[in-house]
């Protein structure tokens, strides 16, 4: 027999057995989280004309969704995390793999290996809920890109919003090391974590924000940001540190409406996680800036300062009831934004100098200073705008990520 079909034969079977095997690994492995993306309806709380609206003008999409993926630590194996949790009915999975990428868009280095449920192919997820696949033998290394693809006999309707790139393709091509008459879509994605077992024990660094955070893709294998560029820093230095991005675009501390707010969020998101010993947070421009403008069929209310203050000691509070320590990044600077205004200004610049002066937080980064123009300081720099005076660009946000002391995590 040909060799490359006995390994193929052998890889795909250890798979299978996963759930019932013994694991190769040392005493002192354990599962660590190397990659999030935190569910998130759109309209959340909006009102129901507005939601059927916009449910009409999605059409559920069949076949096979593939996602590329980076994990920012390595691993003798690996497990998925699969989110239904801001749907409103079952989502059936009738087989899923996983595959080591190219680099290319959406083609894998090798055969694509079964992910199995409880030792079945498939599983149901029943809607508000996640589904944690069985361990997968698969030896991964720090910054390894994946292939994760799911097959969706029954259809999904993928909400728009989330600014994250993914494959589509006709039938079950989840075996598949290139699909076949595939096409991008936006959505999120329904892998909400990948977690690998681990023999070492570095920090686990959760980013917790909006869009700047998260981070837009144009394609569906790019992938960039400023815990992204953190993240390859500290693989770069040997730290076996994690970086977990918990970015939402649109999100905010106090408010639903693109995704659920920080606050509500923060056990599923960020405290669930093994581990946890760092929480990034930069968050809050979105609910200085929404209020006054009608936002998902409704007019966002007005948010206080001293409101935001609050959620930010909030976070705080329950981080640190958890063993860890929360580091801020103060607000970039936003005039000439779509929804900038000088009050608005006002409570950034109010916002701030609480940040920087309030001894609440265990370390601050101040990303204003950073980003600024130094010729406009309200203004994002332009070398780092990406136009929008708003998000940065990707020098900005290589800037953001090379500012960061890779002290604060020792």
């Amino acid at each position: 027999m040909d060799g490359k079909w006995l390994r193929t034969c052998w890889i795909a079977t250890a798979a299978l057995f996963a759930a019932y095997l013994p694991l190769p690994a040392l005493a002192d492995s354990h599962w660590i989280e190397a990659f999030q993306s935190s569910p998130a309806a759109y309209g959340v709380n909006a009102p129901e004309s507005w939601q059927t609206e916009t449910a009409e003008r999605r059409t559920p999409i069949k076949g096979t969704l593939r996602f590329q993926l980076a994990v920012s630590a390595g691993g003798s194996a690996l497990r998925l995390r699969l989110s239904n949790e801001m749907g409103t009915q079952a989502l059936d999975i009738a087989a899923a793999s996983v595959a080591l990428a190219t680099g290319t868009e959406g083609a894998a280095t090798g055969p694509a290996l079964p992910v199995t449920f409880s030792g079945a192919r498939g599983a149901t997820i029943p809607a508000g809920t996640p589904l944690i696949s069985d361990a997968l033998p698969l030896l991964v290394k720090p910054g390894a890109q994946l292939l994760i693809s799911l097959h969706l006999p029954d259809g999904l309707t993928l909400d728009s919003y989330g600014a994250t790139g993914l494959w589509i393709a006709p039938g079950d091509q989840t075996h598949a090391a290139a699909l076949q008459n595939s096409t991008v879509v936006i959505g999120r994605p329904l892998v909400s974590g990948v977690a690998v077992l681990s023999d070492h024990k570095g920090p686990v660094i959760v980013t917790l924000g909006d869009s700047i955070t998260a981070g837009g893709r144009k394609t569906a294998a790019e992938t960039h940001g400023w815990p992204e560029i953190l993240s390859r820093r500290l693989i770069a230095a040997n730290s076996h540190a994690s970086v977990v991005n918990a970015g939402i675009a649109g999100n905010r501390l106090l408010s639903d409406g693109y995704g659920q707010a920080a606050l509500a969020r923060l056990d599923r998101d960020v405290l669930r996680i093994d581990g946890l010993t760092h929480v990034f947070v930069l968050e809050g421009i979105n609910d200085i800036g929404f209020p006054g403008r009608k936002q998902f069929g409704t007019v966002q209310p007005d948010i206080r300062t001293d409101e935001l203050i609050g959620a930010y000691r909030q976070i705080v509070a329950r981080v640190h009831a958890r063993g860890g320590k929360v580091i801020a990044g103060t607000l970039l600077p936003f005039k000439g934004a779509f929804y900038y205004t000088p009050a608005k200004e006002e409570a950034r610049q109010a916002v701030n100098r609480w940040i920087r002066t309030s001894g609440v937080f265990d370390a601050v980064v101040d990303f204003d200073t950073v980003m600024r123009d130094p010729a406009d300081p309200l203004s994002l720099n332009p070398a780092y705008d990406s136009g929008d005076h708003l998000h940065p660009n990707p020098a900005g946000e290589t800037a953001m990520g090379e500012a960061i002391s890779l002290e604060l995590f020792k």
